[in-house]
């Protein structure tokens, strides 16, 4: 996860919004998500999307995260954006896990270890299966698990 990953902004980012969301799960009647900062990205806004009844998280879980988004919503070093790169094809900001440019519609494959886009300069391939992944990620997995993570061949690391 984000916070695991000491990505500070996004998981600020995403917290925030999963708070949104359950706020709105529990009282549809004031429902009133902002969908803005969601605008140049391929993630699906809520409202088109059915919500459901319950929260998946309650009691102690959401005061936690609560709290947490709230000490971050006062410090200063945490910014409330989403992490981008440029696109391969245009060199326009886009959201890091766009799988499509919301600029120039250049489309990426999923990185088969991550599911974020797989880059131009970083871009690797399985021997085997030829899934593509980053080559960071890809080299990360494999010195762990020595194989593939789609078909399971062994594999090798690639500088």
């Amino acid at each position: 996860d984000c916070k695991a990953a000491k990505m500070t902004n996004m998981s600020f980012f995403f917290l925030n919004r999963f708070l949104d969301i359950s706020d709105a799960i529990e009282d549809p009647e004031n429902a009133a998500i902002d969908n803005t900062d969601f605008m140049d990205t391929d993630i699906p806004s809520p409202y088109d999307l059915d919500l459901p009844e319950t929260p998946c998280l309650q009691g102690q879980q959401m005061e936690d995260i609560r709290e947490w988004v709230l000490q971050k919503s006062m410090d200063q070093s945490v910014q409330q954006k989403l992490d981008t790169r440029q696109c391969d094809k245009c060199r326009a900001e886009t959201y890091i896990a766009n799988m499509t440019c919301q600029s120039c519609h250049t489309k990426y494959e999923p990185c088969v270890v991550t599911g974020y886009p797989v880059t131009k300069k970083s871009r690797v391939e399985c021997t085997n299966c030829k899934c593509a992944s980053n080559k960071e990620d890809w080299n990360i997995w494999v010195q762990v698990f020595k194989t593939c993570p789609w078909c399971a061949a062994p594999q090798n690391s690639q500088f």
